[in-house]
């Protein structure tokens, strides 16, 4: 065993953490994947759909509120491919719970407005939200002056 295996808690690959929309309802959240480089089909694709706009950018393409619309829209697609695993409390215009489905997801996500689908996006982007820092086990040492 590594002296530093403690850290091992700390890798985000395979964990999911679970963002609240209470804009949508009191029980509404999804529940995402890290949109990192810990997730790497998603970072792959996300690489792979860069390399395009890169070669825009080199040709004089400028970046533009409709290129960043566009990047947005994207993401959309790649979140409900790669990011987003499940949800609870959605609901349809009938207010009828729908079940989680990637084709679902990618409809839900589009019609989203883009400043509550950016909250998603900063939270799935942050390490931070798939740790569970209360599992964290002190050492007496640090005990001891308490």
């Amino acid at each position: 065993m590594s002296k530093f295996s403690n850290l091992q808690r700390l890798n985000v690959s395979e964990k999911t953490s679970w963002c609240d929309l209470p804009e949508l309802g009191a029980d509404a959240r999804l529940e995402l994947k890290p949109a990192s480089e810990a997730n790497k089909p998603y970072f792959n694709a996300l690489l792979k759909q860069s390399a395009k706009r890169a070669r825009a950018v080199a040709r004089g393409a400028a970046i533009t509120a409709d290129v960043l619309s566009k990047n947005r829209d994207e993401d959309r697609v790649l979140y409900s491919e790669y990011v987003v695993k499940g949800w609870e409390g959605i609901v349809d215009a009938q207010n009828k719970l729908v079940p989680f489905s990637n084709e679902d997801c990618v409809e839900f996500l589009k019609a989203l407005p883009d400043w509550l689908f950016d909250r998603i996006r900063n939270h799935a982007s942050a390490p931070e939200n798939y740790v569970e820092f209360g599992d964290v086990q002190a050492e007496g040492s640090e005990l001891a002056g308490n």
